[in-house]
């Protein structure tokens, strides 16, 4: 009779998920996750407005919601947000009402080719 060889299988899914952040954390990068935070837009909302990020984990919120918060007042400085109706030409965001009553959201409608 003969011995069978030993058939050498791939790594288990776990394996690839340790191997995958050793490798990352060993070239330095950082993973980004998405996050849902208020910012304060006195001229679009006296509540704020909710702006969904994608930001390094290491980043504090302090810096994420200032980096925001600068991001959505030049986009209503250069009137790319609609507040309701139809968008024009320029305007690339709209202000949704939030279903929990709280401040509306900022969502991307459609990009602008410049």
């Amino acid at each position: 009779m003969q011995k069978r060889k030993k058939v050498k299988r791939g790594a288990s899914a776990k394996q690839k998920v340790a191997k995958r952040q050793a490798k990352r954390a060993a070239s330095g990068t950082v993973a980004h996750t998405s996050r849902e935070i208020v910012v304060r837009a006195p001229a679009l909302s006296r509540k704020g407005v909710r702006v969904n990020v994608n930001a390094p984990s290491n980043a504090t919120d302090d810096s994420v919601a200032a980096e925001a918060e600068y991001n959505v007042r030049a986009m209503d400085d250069n009137a790319q947000i609609s507040r309701g109706g139809t968008l024009q030409p320029s305007e690339t965001h709209a202000l949704e009402a939030a279903d929990d009553g709280g401040p509306p959201r900022v969502v991307r409608k459609r990009f602008s080719a410049i």
